[in-house]
């Protein structure tokens, strides 16, 4: 623990692991990193996990989070599934950007401090850069508070679960941890990975597309009195109830099959532009 860390109650933090397909660079730029920071807004909104750190490397991302009481999954499919579409809308192609679900393992409180340093010296560690608060690729200049922290990431928790007050003393305290820590092994046990509990069963955190109708209408939005019959894939009405599901976890085959069009309909569908 770092010198000055205080006592604090065991949590659920999560240290959950993306990674893309084949090991692709798919974030190209900084465009993209932004791209998934706005997608991770718009899906944190709906759930009750906390963010505490970040690194968005151009292989893989780390997250950092508090869980809440929902599954996981229900952050991560929508987020992962828009990430996708917008990806592909700028670059072109179909299919899978990721290599397959997030992996998450269990950070007990004690290790909490090595987990965020290990995010945060993700690019120095890559050779990317000499010292980690030259990033824009991880939250560590947000932790410094050399730029403002976005409401979505929860800084001032963060620090406490660190051990770390939120002051200028403590902020330098903790740079200097992050700076100096040396990883002889990972924050996390190999042992408390939470694959299966989190991530695997998608349908249980996930409503159908039935349902999803059912809400979509209840709520006034209107839809074509035959869902079944083929029309235009991009009516204004349709495309509105894709995007609709897909933030609530349903998948594109789910979505195609109610709809009666291919997949690939339903991905050019929600493509932001169309």
């Amino acid at each position: 623990m770092p010198r000055h860390a205080r006592r604090v109650a065991d949590s659920t933090v999560q240290h959950v692991a993306s990674r893309f397909l084949d090991r692709e660079y798919r974030f190209v730029d900084d465009l993209d990193r932004a791209t998934y920071i706005r997608h991770v807004v718009s899906v944190a909104k709906r759930g009750d996990c906390a963010l505490l750190s970040y690194a968005l490397m151009s292989t893989h991302v780390h997250l950092g989070v508090v869980a809440g009481s929902a599954p996981m999954a229900r952050f991560f499919h929508p987020l992962h599934t828009r990430f996708a579409i917008a990806w592909h809308a700028r670059h072109g192609g179909l299919g899978p950007v990721f290599a397959s679900r997030p992996s998450s393992w269990h950070v007990p409180a004690a290790r909490v401090a090595r987990l965020i340093a290990y995010h945060h010296r993700n690019p120095v560690d890559a050779g990317v850069v000499e010292k980690p608060e030259d990033s824009r690729w991880t939250s560590h200049r947000y932790y410094l508070r050399l730029e403002p922290p976005p409401a979505w990431l929860n800084v001032e928790r963060g620090l406490e679960l660190c051990g770390f007050a939120d002051t200028r003393a403590g902020r330098r305290h903790f740079g200097e941890f992050v700076r100096e820590i040396v990883f002889d092994d990972p924050p996390w046990s190999a042992e408390s990975r939470e694959t299966s509990t989190h991530f695997a069963s998608v349908a249980q955190a996930q409503i159908t597309a039935s349902t999803a109708l059912a809400q979509f209408v209840a709520e006034g939005r209107g839809f074509e009195s035959d869902v079944r019959q083929r029309r235009r894939p991009a009516h204004p009405t349709r495309r509105d109830f894709v995007r609709f599901a897909l933030e609530r976890g349903v998948t594109c085959v789910a979505i195609a099959r109610l709809l009666n069009v291919t997949p690939p309909a339903i991905a050019h569908i929600a493509r932001p532009n169309v």
